[in-house]
């Protein structure tokens, strides 16, 4: 037998644990998704300048060339070097984000737990 047939204040009860679960399990789905795409999208940026830099180097035949491939890699190395600090607060962003969420969903539990608990008694005296 269900104990919410039993026990008719134990239902908000299950909903107030059971919902902000499945809103925290959600979010965080969402989170790790975006961190994954933000990840997977610099790591093929980065790969893209690694195969323009590689075609370069291949293509050296005279003097001047080592020179201009030189300058290459010292371009190359500068975007790489914004690509990380992009990336890096980019995910700094989504981190905030997330737990600016998880703060406002533990609020809002808390509260509501809270005041369920608070009104339950009252309820069962009755």
């Amino acid at each position: 037998m269900n104990t919410s047939a039993l026990n008719p204040y134990a239902m908000p009860l299950q909903r107030l644990l059971i919902s902000p679960l499945k809103a925290l399990t959600g979010l965080t789905l969402v989170y790790l998704e975006r961190l994954m795409l933000e990840q997977l999208d610099s790591a093929q940026r980065q790969h893209a300048q690694v195969i323009e830099l590689a075609r370069q180097g291949l293509s050296v035949t005279t003097g001047d060339e080592p020179q201009a491939l030189l300058h290459a890699q010292e371009q190359a190395v500068r975007r790489w070097q914004d690509e990380v600090l992009t990336a890096a607060k980019v995910q700094a962003r989504l981190h905030a984000l997330y737990l600016e969420h998880v703060q406002i969903l533990n609020r809002h539990t808390s509260e509501g737990l809270s005041q369920a608990l608070h009104h339950e008694p009252a309820r069962q005296a009755a």
